[in-house]
């Protein structure tokens, strides 16, 4: 939260925009950081994750934010080079990986928004790392369990437990990312029926990807078979 406030502080006096953006910024660093964390519970997941949104924002930053390609190229560059350490399970991000990648991810978005740069372009990346947070957390509220206990019900998690290998898992939910990436970066900048094609690309593997746990049939904790 203190880092949030204080990188946005800083941009805020610089560009003399609102201070509404300090609340933004401390706000998206608090939510980002805790989704990663919460996303990262297979091994890769979260290492291609970096590499996919840190190219996601280089791109989107080319034009006109140089500073933000060069953030976006340092930390797809450092995820890359941790990813084949950690997709065998060598390796793990920790804390401190989880927190550097919830932590820049957001802050790039923050700050490339109040630049004048489209949110749906800059936070396309992450937008099935919120969708499955936010759907596992509603359920769990909504089935009446104690949402803030650890679990494994997250549509990842749900996938691993079904028999998927992690390097499988990681693949399905990279490649739902990368998806909602690029539809992001063409709803943003594309007109007419492209942009619309590609806003409802995006709402549809959102769509599919959280709709998927519902179809997902875990085994018995007990005996291994199908509950």
């Amino acid at each position: 939260l203190a880092i949030g406030l204080a990188a946005t502080s800083v941009v805020v006096r610089v560009t003399g925009e609102s201070d509404w953006w300090i609340c933004i910024g401390g706000v998206a660093v608090v939510g980002l950081v805790n989704v990663v964390n919460f996303m990262d519970g297979v091994n890769g997941i979260s290492a291609l994750h970096g590499v996919i949104a840190g190219l996601s924002l280089a791109y989107v930053g080319a034009d006109q934010e140089q500073w933000l390609v060069v953030v976006g190229l340092a930390l797809a560059g450092a995820y890359a080079a941790f990813l084949p350490w950690n997709i065998n399970g060598r390796m793990f991000l920790g804390d401190a990986g989880i927190y550097l990648l919830g932590g820049t991810v957001a802050m790039c978005i923050v700050l490339g928004w109040l630049r004048g740069l489209p949110i749906e372009a800059l936070a396309g990346s992450m937008v099935i790392y919120v969708a499955d947070t936010g759907v596992t957390l509603a359920s769990r509220i909504v089935a009446g369990q104690k949402w803030y206990e650890s679990h494994r019900e997250h549509t990842y998690q749900r996938l691993n437990r079904i028999g998927l290998a992690h390097i499988q898992v990681t693949a399905i939910v990279g490649a739902a990312s990368s998806v909602c990436a690029v539809a992001g970066i063409v709803a943003a900048y594309a007109h007419g029926p492209t942009r619309t094609l590609a806003f409802a690309v995006l709402v549809g593997e959102v769509g599919v990807y959280t709709l998927a746990r519902t179809r997902i049939v875990l085994p018995d904790a007990a005996d291994g078979t199908p509950s």
